[in-house]
């Protein structure tokens, strides 16, 4: 992912490595999160489950239908990490409505 004129991560698609993008949001995302909650997690840990969290999100956006039982199961694994205090969750919020999107390949509206 690379940065447009307005500081939003935009995929890039000649990098030639499938997950190169949700590696990028992922240690975006951890930026976002550092010092919001206690996690007892290295840095590395931490972006490593932001990762996979990442990929299952996009999978989930890119699914044909809609289950709600992966959602609860991301949920689930944020909530046994600890990125429970407000400013991680409203920081997740405002990043994954932001960026997620784009990363699936979906329309966003500006």
């Amino acid at each position: 992912m690379v940065r447009d004129g307005s500081a939003r991560l935009t995929p890039d698609r000649g990098d030639g490595e499938p997950d190169a993008d949700t590696r990028t949001f992922a240690r975006q995302w951890a930026a976002e999160l550092a010092n919001t909650s206690h996690v007892a997690l290295s840095r590395a840990e931490i972006e490593q489950v932001l990762h996979d969290v990442t990929q299952e999100l996009v999978a989930m956006l890119r699914a044909e239908s809609f289950s709600p039982e992966p959602a609860a199961a991301i949920g689930a694994r944020l909530v046994a990490d600890n990125f429970t205090e407000p400013r991680a969750l409203g920081r997740s919020i405002t990043l994954l409505g932001a960026e997620l999107p784009a990363l699936a390949d979906l329309p966003h509206d500006e």
